[in-house]
């Protein structure tokens, strides 16, 4: 049997606002923006699976991110 081997895979590059790129989507989102086109859906279908409680717990979170993102606090890094 051969040993293990380490293989480091660089992270990929999302798209944002008019093209510009970042690999934290965070970062990219409040520097950006979302990217400026028409394939993003305005809707997301979505399935679940699991108990009562976990799709409870899910459909109040889902509730609780349907507002806008406040900016960041200029200086505060961890707003970032």
């Amino acid at each position: 049997m051969k040993g293990w081997r380490l293989v480091h895979i660089d992270e990929p590059q999302l798209a944002f606002g008019f093209g510009q790129k970042a690999e934290h989507p965070k970062d990219g989102l409040f520097l950006f923006g979302p990217p400026a086109s028409n394939q993003n859906p305005a809707r997301m279908d979505i399935g679940i699976i699991g108990t009562t409680r976990a799709t409870a717990i899910y459909e109040s979170w889902v509730q609780s991110i349907q507002a806008t993102i406040a900016e960041a606090e200029k200086g505060n890094q961890r707003t970032r």
